[in-house]
């Protein structure tokens, strides 16, 4: 596999993205707190992993730092903090941090592994409850309550993703795909497939600015960028696809 890539949709009323590569390049089109805890060093440190919330929250974890939005002046407390203070765990014990479509709501893995989850979607809780939290290998949620696990065997499950995402991951095989991410703000989407290539989804105004960032990077011949008009390459199954993408059918009778 060729360079890897931490991608994170940035919600709000002026969204954007951050995009950093595993060969140290970070690239971003985002304003507010998250700017700025960019240009003041995060961008040129190792991005461990990368999260924004739809109320400005972040989390951002680096080989050197833990950064999150501190509390402001109108009495907001991140999710980061209020995670940390209710599982009684340092800030930098959070691993991975997913925010929800619901502003309480975050999903949380430590670094010794352990999974917890507080305010999600009902049909991602029905999903943890009966699954398990601690085999989640990547874990992301968009707007309209849709949700992809990806667990550390490469098994799939999602529920109300967009149509053309859903395509993309019907037409993948157990261990296609690294991760996906999602939008909070709409129905914008990115994956990476374990082989180093990529499909996405994102507002044509991002285009060009996404794609100079990668040829930069060196592996534009390895991107395969998804547009409407122009159908990525199908990937057949490589082996059986156990998914859960009418998780609602479970949740209905649980």
């Amino acid at each position: 596999m060729g360079d890897t890539y931490v991608f994170c949709f940035i919600p709000g009323e002026s969204p954007g993205y951050v995009i950093y590569s595993s060969n140290g390049a970070t690239s971003w089109m985002a304003s507010g707190e998250v700017d700025r805890a960019l240009a003041a060093g995060a961008n040129r440190q190792t991005i461990r992993s990368f999260a924004a919330g739809p109320d400005g929250d972040y989390h951002i974890v680096t080989d050197e730092q833990t950064l999150y939005l501190s509390p402001t002046d109108d009495g907001f407390v991140s999710n980061v903090e209020l995670a940390s203070q209710r599982l009684g765990i340092e800030i930098t014990a959070i691993n991975l941090m997913v925010f929800m479509p619901e502003t309480s709501g975050y999903f949380v893995k430590t670094t010794d592994g352990t999974s917890y989850w507080h305010d999600v979607p009902d049909t991602l809780d029905v999903h943890l409850k009966t699954k398990g939290g601690e085999n989640i290998w990547s874990l992301n949620t968009g707007q309209s309550n849709s949700w992809v696990v990806i667990t550390n065997a490469g098994e799939i499950s999602w529920c109300d993703v967009p149509e053309d995402l859903e395509e993309k991951l019907n037409n993948s095989g157990v261990g296609d795909i690294a991760y996906v991410e999602l939008s909070l703000s709409d129905s914008y989407w990115f994956i990476q497939y374990t082989d180093g290539t990529t499909d996405w989804m994102t507002p044509e105004s991002w285009h060009e600015h996404m794609r100079n960032y990668l040829y930069d990077q060196g592996t534009w011949s390895g991107i395969v960028p998804w547009a409407p008009e122009a159908e990525a390459p199908v990937r057949k199954p490589s082996g059986v696809v156990r998914t859960i993408s009418h998780v609602k059918k479970l949740f209905e009778h649980h």
